[in-house]
C-alpha cells in the first residue's frame, strides 16, 4: 500500500484521515500511525486500493499494539473494508493484555478481488483510561496478479516535424514529458517522459490511489534537439505560453488528440535519454488480410523478462522454477517477450498485423511496497507481429519471431509491466476485456558488484626440447584477445570489467609438459603480487602454445590462462567461449556433464533446459544447447543455464533450480570462487587473518617419488588475507625457529599431473604436484620445512645476512617510453645465490603490478608499451637469498601515458541492418591508466547523423538510422584527454542481389 510504513512522515496524500489520528514512533522505525490517545476519542484512517479480478489469495497484513495504563475492553480498533455495496468489519482489536506488545495481523481480502475497496482503521475509546493504538507496516499482498492504483489518466498525441514547404511529417523519437503542479502557471515536478513512436504518436499515463493528486498537469516537448512551434491541445486541454498543454483537474480516463509541431533547434543532434522501452522490431502494419477463419479471443498468454536466461513455462525445463523467478541485475540489458494466446475455432495458422504494446510502471516515492503515485510511460512504439495462433507456449518461446520483443531500461529494484494486444480493436474478437496483463516483479532487480578481470599477455619463452618446438618471446595479439569479453557480458548475471595489465615474461617449461600446472602456479604468484588484486588474472598465451594439448584454456582459484585461437572464421567466438568457460571455473563452477558439479539437477545431461535470448541479432538459444561450463561445449552450441546463473549470483541452493541434498543446502558460491573439484595446483583461497602483516610467498613442487623443490621465497612487509590451511591435507609447510621449534604449520592437499622433469634429481616419468601459498611470517621464523605427513621432503634455512641491493636504472627524473633496460646491483655476504622479482607502480605506490619473478641476472629489458603511465613511477626490486628478502625502490621517474584501446563487437563491419530492427551497438574500451572506460567517456557517432549516444552499450529504436551506408565510430576519452577509437561500416536497408547475366 502507498506509504504503508508511514516513513514519508506524512499521511497525505496516500492516506485520508479524520479525527484522533496522527503520527508517532513506529515498530522499529521513526514513524507509525497513532489512533486514539484520549478519552472518548474517535477517528479513522483509510486508503483505497484496486484488487484485480482473479487475484487469489489476497491478504491484508499489518502490525499493531495497544498501550495504556490498564486494560480497556471498551477501547477498540476496527478493521473495515468499504466497498460499493457497503462495508464489512473484518476484525475488532481491543485494548486488552498484553498491552505494549506488537502483534502481526493477517486478514483475507480474496472475496474483494475485482473491486476497488477502502481499507479503513477506525478507533473508538470510552471515557475511562485512554488507550493509544499504534499501526505500522500495512500492506496488501496478492498471489497471481498485482494490486495496482485505482485511478488512471492517459495522455496521448503526436509530434509533427514542420519542414518548409510541406505539411509536416510524424517525428520519431522526440521526447515529451508530463509534469504535475499545484500552480496553474508553471510546471511542477517531472513525472514521466515518453518517446514518440515511428508514427509520431506518444502515450503518457498516470495512476494513483488518490483522485486529483495534482490539480494541474502540463505536457511539454522535452527534447534538446527540437523546439515547439505550436502546441495544439486535445479535448479538455488548453495551450499555455504557446509551447505547453495544460489540463486542469482532469477526470480519470483518456485525454488524446494533443499535438506538438516542432522544428530542429540545432544543426547536429545531441544524445537524449534512452526510452524506457524500445521495441526490438517495428514494422508498420501491412494491408489488411483475410482475418481469422472463425471466432477468436486474443489474450496475453505470458510476459517473460530475461537478461539472457529465465525460468518460464513450468511445463518445460526447470519445472519447479516459477516464471520470471531468476533475479535480474541492475544496469544489464533487459528484454521482455510478450506471448499472445488465442481461443476459439478461428485460432488456426498465423494472424498478421497483431498490435502489441508494452508499458512500464514506476513508483517515484516507493520504498518497500507497491505504493505512491505511479506512472505508466511509453511504449516507445507498438509492435505489429505475425502471431501464431495454434502453437504451444514452448513452440513460441523457441522462436523469437513468434513473440513481441522489447528492450527495457528498468529503474530501481522493481519491474511492473503492462502488455496489451489488439488495443485498437482492429481485429474482431469475441471478448476484448482480457486484452491486457500486468506483470509485477517486486525486488527482482538487484545491484551486483562487477567482476573485475585483468588480462595479461604472457611473453612466452620455453626451454628447448625434443617433444615441442621452442618458443621465444611469443605473444598473443592484444587486438584479438582484448575483444574476447562479449560472451561473458551476454551470459553472466554481473557486469564484467575486462582490462589489461603489464605484460609479464615467462621463462619455464612448455605448458603442455605438465598440463599447465607450473604456469598456473606462476600466474598465481603474480596475482598475489598485484595491489589492488583483481577478482581474476587471466593470462593469454600465443597461438600454438597448446597445440596437441587436450584443452585450449585452464583456470582455478583466482587465475586462468588460454591460448589465442586463430583457426577458422570463428576464432573470436572461440576466444570468447573459452574465456567465459575458464572465468567460470575461477568462480567455483565445474563441468555439469562430468559429475563434478555436485548439485547439477540433471545428472550428466548438460542441456540448459530453458530457452535463452541473444540480443544481437535478436534470437533464441534453444533449451537443448549445452551449458557453457560443459566439457566440449563450443561457441555455436552453448549458453548459460538457470543453475549456473544462480551459482554465479551466489544464491543458496534451492530445489527450484538445483539438486538438493548433502552438500547442496548452503550458499552456492564461496567468496573466493574456488571450485571444490578443480584439478589445479594447490593454491589458497581464503583466510581467517585478514589484517595486513609480514608475509612470505612459498612455492614449489613435489614428485610422486618423493623428490621436492622449493622456489626462492619472497617476504613482504604487509599482506593479507592469507591462504587457509586444510587440516585434511597430507602435506604441510612448517615455519620454524632456528632451533626447529614450530611457529606455524600450514596443511594442504596436492594433485599430481603427468610427468615433467625439470630437476635433475627427479625420476623420469614421475608425476608432479605444484603448490604456492602466501603465509603470515612469524618474526622468529628461520626455517621452512616441507613435509609429507611427518616425513621431511626438503627445507630452507635462513643464512645470517640478508642481500644488499640497489636500483641503478632508471636513475630518476627521466621520461620513459618504449623499450628500456632496468638494472640493479646486488650482493650477499653469505655467498647465497640470489633471485630477483621486479614490481612497478605508476602512482607513487598506490598500486603495484608484477613485472618479473625469479630472475638471476641484474638487468631486464622491458617494453613499457603495456605499462600504465604516470608522473610518480617507480620500480621495486626484491632480492631473495633463498629465505631472506631485501627490497629497494628506484627514484621516481615518468612513464608516457597511453591512449585508450577500443573494440566494437556489434554490429560487425559491413553488416546489413534491417530498417525495422532495433540497433544494438556494443563496444569496449580500456585504458592502461584508467582501466575500463564507460558512460560519458564513450561516444557513438555516425558519419551521417552525428552523435548517437554514450556508453559501452547503446540500443537504438528501429528507424533511428537513415537508410544507406553509415560509418559508426566508438570514441573513447580517458581521464587525461587522450582519445582512441574504432569504427565499422554498416548498411541500413535491404541488400539487393541482381542476377549475373553472361553472354
Amino acid at each position: 500500500m502507498a506509504n504503508g510504513g508511514f516513513e514519508s512522515g506524512s499521511l497525505p496524500p496516500f492516506w485520508s484521515s479524520d479525527g484522533d489520528v496522527g503520527l508517532g514512533p513506529g515498530r522499529n522505525s521513526a514513524h507509525g500511525a497513532w489512533l486514539g490517545g484520549a478519552n472518548d476519542a474517535g477517528g479513522e484512517l483509510m486508503q483505497r486500493v484496486a484488487i484485480l479480478a482473479g487475484a487469489n489469495p489476497v491478504r491484508l497484513e499489518f502490525w499493531w499494539l495497544a498501550e495504556g495504563e490498564t486494560e480497556q475492553p471498551g477501547d477498540f480498533l476496527d478493521v473495515i473494508v468499504q466497498h460499493e455495496a457497503g462495508s464489512d468489519r473484518l476484525r475488532r482489536l481491543q485494548a486488552v493484555a498484553p498491552l505494549g506488545q506488537w502483534h502481526q495481523e493477517t486478514l483475507d481480502l480474496t472475496a474483494y478481488a475485482g473491486q476497488t475497496v477502502g481499507v479503513t482503521f477506525r478507533v473508538s475509546t470510552d471515557g475511562e483510561v485512554p488507550t493509544t493504538f499504534r499501526l505500522d507496516d500495512v500492506s496488501v499482498k496478492s498471489c497471481g496478479e498485482a494490486v495496482i492504483p485505482s485511478f488512471t489518466w492517459t495522455f496521448g498525441g503526436t509530434v509533427n516535424l514542420v519542414e518548409p514547404g510541406t505539411q509536416g511529417r510524424p517525428l520519431r523519437g522526440a521526447q515529451v514529458s508530463i509534469y504535475g503542479s499545484e500552480s496553474p502557471s508553471e510546471p511542477g515536478p517531472l513525472l514521466a517522459t515518453a518517446h514518440a513512436a515511428p508514427d509520431g504518436t506518444f502515450i503518457l499515463a498516470a495512476s494513483t490511489y488518490e483522485q486529483g493528486y495534482f490539480p494541474y498537469y502540463f505536457m511539454a516537448l522535452n527534447d534538446p534537439n527540437y523546439e515547439a512551434v505550436a502546441a495544439i491541445p486535445g479535448p479538455g486541454g488548453e495551450a499555455v505560453a504557446g509551447s505547453r498543454i495544460r489540463y486542469t483537474r482532469p477526470e480519470p480516463g483518456d485525454h488524446f488528440g494533443n499535438r506538438f509541431d516542432v522544428r530542429p533547434s540545432r544543426p547536429e543532434q545531441v544524445p537524449t535519454v534512452q526510452p524506457l522501452i524500445i521495441p526490438m522490431w517495428f514494422a508498420p502494419p501491412s494491408p489488411p488480410g483475410g482475418g481469422p477463419s472463425g471466432p477468436i479471443d486474443l489474450f496475453i498468454q505470458g510476459i517473460e523478462v530475461t537478461q539472457g536466461i529465465q525460468c518460464f513455462d513450468q511445463s518445460q525445463g526447470y519445472t519447479l522454477c516459477p516464471d520470471n523467478s531468476l533475479e535480474l541485475t541492475s544496469g544489464k540489458h533487459t528484454f521482455v517477450r510478450v506471448y499472445i494466446g488465442c481461443t476459439g475455432s478461428g485460432c488456426q495458422g498465423t494472424l498478421s498485423n497483431v498490435r502489441v504494446g508494452l508499458t512500464s510502471m514506476t513508483y517515484p516515492a516507493c520504498t518497500a511496497q507497491p505504493c505512491g503515485y505511479g506512472f505508466w510511460s511509453g511504449p516507445g512504439a507498438p509492435q505489429y507481429i505475425n502471431a501464431p495462433l495454434n502453437q504451444s507456449l514452448a513452440q513460441k518461446r523457441d522462436n523469437a519471431s513468434a513473440t513481441a520483443n522489447y528492450f527495457i531500461e528498468p529503474t530501481g529494484a522493481h519491474i511492473v509491466m503492462n502488455a496489451t494486444v489488439n488495443a485498437d480493436e482492429k481485429i474482431p474478437e469475441t471478448n476484448y476485456k482480457n486484452n491486457d496483463k500486468t506483470l509485477y516483479l517486486w525486488d527482482r532487480l538487484v545491484e551486483r558488484k562487477p567482476l573485475d578481470v585483468k588480462w595479461v599477455l604472457i611473453d612466452y619463452t620455453t626451454a628447448a626440447g625434443t617433444q615441442y618446438p621452442k618458443f621465444t618471446n611469443a605473444l598473443a595479439n592484444a587486438g584479438v584477445v582484448g575483444g574476447a569479453y562479449l560472451l561473458m557480458r551476454q551470459m553472466y548475471p554481473m557486469w564484467v570489467n575486462y582490462s589489461q595489465v603489464p605484460t609479464i615474461p615467462y621463462n619455464g617449461p612448455d605448458v603442455r609438459l605438465d598440463d599447465g600446472n607450473y604456469l598456473e602456479t606462476w600466474l598465481y604468484n603474480r596475482w598475489k603480487a598485484m595491489s589492488p588484486k583483481p577478482d581474476v588474472l587471466f593470462g593469454w598465451l600465443p597461438p600454438g602454445a597448446l597445440t596437441g594439448a587436450s584443452y585450449i584454456g585452464r583456470a582455478g582459484g583466482s587465475t586462468g590462462y588460454g591460448e589465442e585461437w586463430t583457426q577458422g572464421s570463428g576464432k573470436n567466438a572461440w576466444n570468447q567461449s573459452m574465456l567465459a568457460h575458464e572465468i567460470g571455473h575461477t568462480r567455483g563452477l565445474d563441468h555439469p556433464n562430468s559429475g563434478e558439479e555436485k548439485c547439477w539437477p540433471y545428472g550428466t545431461d548438460p542441456a540448459v533446459k530453458e530457452v535463452g535470448f541473444y540480443w544481437w541479432p535478436a534470437s533464441t538459444r534453444g533449451a537443448s544447447m549445452r551449458d557453457f561450463m560443459a566439457q566440449g561445449a563450443n561457441d555455436a552450441d552453448m549458453w548459460i543455464s538457470p543453475y549456473m546463473w544462480s551459482r554465479l549470483s551466489g544464491k543458496a541452493y534451492s530445489k527450484e533450480w538445483a539438486k538438493v541434498g548433502s552438500g547442496c543446502a548452503s550458499a552456492s558460491l564461496s567468496s573466493s570462487g574456488q571450485s571444490a573439484g578443480a584439478t589445479t595446483p594447490s593454491m589458497g583461497s581464503a583466510s581467517s587473518q585478514a589484517e595486513p602483516q609480514p608475509a612470505i610467498l612459498v612455492s614449489g613442487r613435489v614428485w610422486e617419488d618423493g623428490s621436492a623443490e622449493l622456489d626462492s621465497p619472497y617476504q613482504f612487509a604487509g599482506e593479507g588475507p592469507f591462504d587457509a590451511s586444510d587440516p585434511r591435507g597430507d602435506y604441510s609447510l612448517d615455519l620454524q625457529t632456528a632451533t626447529g621449534e614450530s611457529l606455524a604449520r600450514h596443511y594442504f592437499k596436492l594433485t599430481y599431473s603427468k610427468a615433467m622433469t625439470i630437476t635433475p634429481g627427479a625420476a623420469s616419468g614421475s608425476g608432479t604436484g605444484h603448490f604456492t601459498f602466501v603465509l603470515p611470517m612469524p618474526a622468529d621464523a628461520r626455517r621452512i620445512v616441507l613435509r609429507r605427513g611427518e616425513t621431511i621432503l626438503i627445507e630452507r634455512v635462513a643464512s645470517p645476512n640478508a642481500p644488499i641491493v640497489a636500483v641503478v636504472a632508471p636513475q630518476g627524473g627521466e621520461m620513459i617510453s618504449g623499450k628500456v633496460t632496468l638494472a640493479w646491483t646486488a650482493s650477499d655476504e653469505d655467498g647465497d645465490t640470489l633471485h630477483y622479482a621486479v614490481e612497478y607502480t605508476p602512482d607513487g605506490g598506490a598500486s603495484w603490478s608484477p613485472i618479473a619473478f625469479d630472475l638471476t641476472g641484474t638487468s631486464l629489458e622491458v617494453d613499457t608499451a603495456s605499462w600504465p603511465g604516470g608522473a610518480q613511477a617507480r620500480i621495486r626490486l626484491l632480492a631473495s637469498d633463498g629465505f631472506n628478502t631485501t627490497a629497494a625502490d628506484s627514484a621516481s621517474f615518468q612513464v608516457t601515458r597511453k591512449a585508450p584501446s577500443v573494440w566494437i563487437s556489434t554490429p560487425e563491419s559491413n553488416a546489413t541492418i534491417h530498417p525495422y530492427a532495433a540497433i544494438v551497438l556494443t563496444g569496449h574500451a580500456e585504458d592502461m591508466e584508467d582501466g575500463e572506460l564507460s558512460g560519458a567517456n564513450l561516444t557513438w557517432r555516425s558519419d551521417r547523423q552525428g552523435v548517437l549516444g554514450n556508453g559501452a552499450q547503446l540500443i537504438m529504436s528501429p528507424q533511428s538510422l537513415a537508410p544507406g551506408w553509415h560509418q559508426i565510430t566508438l570514441i573513447a576519452t580517458d581521464s587525461d584527454g587522450q582519445v582512441g577509437s574504432a569504427r565499422v561500416n554498416v548498411f541500413v536497408g535491404y541488400r539487393v542481389y541482381l542476377p549475373l547475366i553472361g553472354r
